[in-house]
């Protein structure tokens, strides 16, 4: 991916895909303007246009699905299990673990996102459960059960200038 900054030297983007095939990958404006965000194979990187070797990984992986929410200045990420945002300053919230295997975005309202989670394994079928968008809490995902994601589910590979 080429970049060019305004007023800046062009530089290019590589970035280092973790998984195969299947998973998100997009390149997103993001909150702060000086920064983008992009995804491969559901590993999210978020660079900064004037710095190159300034990177910082998503926290979210993989990530199933990206929203830029411009009207709450959120850059909004989803894995099998949780949601993230984003704002200008970099991580403002990481919700409990909402889902057994699956969470989809449905809608992104004034006050919340709704997303519907997949606890069939569990019995529970799939719901939606809708989560503050200020704060990342939620009402109806498992975390209310004490069920969190495993601590095994970590990144293996980076991002390169």
């Amino acid at each position: 991916l080429k970049i060019i900054p305004e007023g800046g030297e062009p530089w290019l983007c590589t970035v280092d895909g973790m998984m195969n095939g299947g998973y998100y990958r997009g390149i997103h404006s993001t909150p702060d303007p000086n920064k983008m965000c992009v995804v491969m194979d559901g590993n999210g990187y978020f660079f900064s246009v004037i710095d190159p070797k300034n990177c910082e990984e998503v926290k979210c992986v993989p990530i199933i699905d990206a929203r830029e929410d411009l009207s709450h200045e959120l850059l909004i990420f989803v894995d099998f299990c949780v949601v993230c945002a984003y704002d200008s300053r970099g991580l403002k919230w990481r919700t409990r673990r909402l889902a057994l295997d699956g969470v989809i975005i449905k809608e992104i309202t004034e006050t919340h996102i709704k997303v519907e989670c997949d606890n069939e394994g569990m019995g529970d079928g799939k719901k939606i459960v809708a989560v503050d968008l200020e704060t990342g809490e939620d009402e109806g995902g498992i975390g209310e059960l004490g069920i969190e994601k495993p601590s095994y589910w970590s990144r293996s590979k980076g991002a390169g200038v």
